[in-house]
Order: C-alpha cells, then structure tokens, then sequence
C-alpha cells in the first residue's frame, strides 16, 4: 500500500489545528470553562496558536545569525596597505550589487580610485586611508569632482577609513557627493557580512 504524500497545504492545516488543540487545553486549565467563557477561551486558544510559532521562527533566526564583532572588520581595514584598502572598498561595492565595479591603474593618479554603475548611473569613488585623525578637507571632495568630469560619472563617493571636516561635510553636501566615514564603512561591511552568513 502506497502511502498518500501530504500537500503543504495539509501539512499547514494539520500544524495549525494541532496547535490550535493544545492552545485550548492550556486555555481550559487556566480558566473554569462555562458557556459564558468559552468566547474568551477560544480567543485565548487562537493567540496562543499564533504566538507559539511566532516565538518559535524569531528563536531559530536569532541562532542562525552570527555575533559580529565589528572590532575584527576593523583590524582588517587597519593593517590593510593603501591598495589593499581600496580592494576591500571595492569588494565591498560589489557585495552592495554596484555593477561594473573597477580600480583604476595605480601608476595614473585620476583623482578616483573605484569606477562603478548603478541602475544605469556612473558612479566615481575616491578612497582614502587617512588616519583617524587626519580628516578629509574640502580640497579632496573637489578632486573627486574633477574626476568625475574625467569620466563622465553622475555620481560620486568619497570612502575615508577617517573622517571630515565640517568645512568638506557641507561642501559635500551642496555638490551631491555621497561620504563614507570610519563608522559607517564598518556598519556597511558588518552588514554584509550578516547577509553571507
């Protein structure tokens, strides 16, 4: 005898109806049961039906998601050389679904290190692995700018393992120059890193 194998959708009713059985059972040692509690028997019977799963799907997502430690990110982008840095940054755009996303040649200086496209959108992006305290002035941003004229881009980002001057933040922002701090570079690269995992 050939067994009958179980659709999804009959294997949903089972769970539901299974669940739905012991939620009562729990719901009628809770209250006394008379005809005018059994409404709020059943209501109970239904949440509990709903809540036990929910719990359930949130505990096995929270076990399949690692603990990154952002200090390890950071390691890696410090003990990483100039060019190594933009090949992390790089890789980085990539994992972000940037297509066409290309260093430029290390031996002409072009004023941008990455060229990348978007939703048909040309992107420049200028890397630099400034220390910490050494920001990025507004100088820099109008290079990228001058780049981004070179290759015909529409968009532009400034990527900096520092930070910015308040001078080059404002500039940045009246010229439309998207910029990528220390913080942010490790929030964008521990997020990806969660999505492979």
């Amino acid at each position: 005898m050939v067994k009958k194998k179980w659709t999804t959708a009959e294997k949903v009713v089972y769970f539901i109806t299974v669940q739905f059985a012991v939620a009562f059972c729990i719901s009628l040692s809770i209250f006394d049961v008379n005809e005018s509690s059994i409404v709020q028997t059943c209501i109970t019977s239904i949440i509990i039906s709903f809540i036990v799963p929910i719990i359930f799907v949130i505990y096995l997502i929270n076990k399949r998601v690692p603990k990154i430690d952002a200090n390890k990110i950071r390691w890696k982008l410090e003990d990483s050389n100039p060019y190594e840095f933009e090949e992390l940054v790089a890789d980085m755009f990539k994992r972000l679904c940037y297509q066409s996303v290309k260093t430029t040649p290390k031996s002409v200086d072009v004023g941008a290190d990455i060229t990348m496209k978007r939703k048909g959108i040309k992107y420049v992006v200028q890397v630099k692995k400034y220390a910490e305290d050494n920001k990025i002035g507004r100088p820099d941003l109008q290079r990228l700018q001058g780049s981004a004229q070179h290759f015909h881009a529409m968009g532009m980002i400034f990527v900096t393992y520092g930070f910015y001057s308040r001078h080059a933040l404002d500039y940045a922002k009246q010229h439309g120059i998207e910029t990528i701090d220390n913080n942010e570079l490790i929030n964008l690269m521990n997020k990806q890193y969660r999505k492979e995992r």
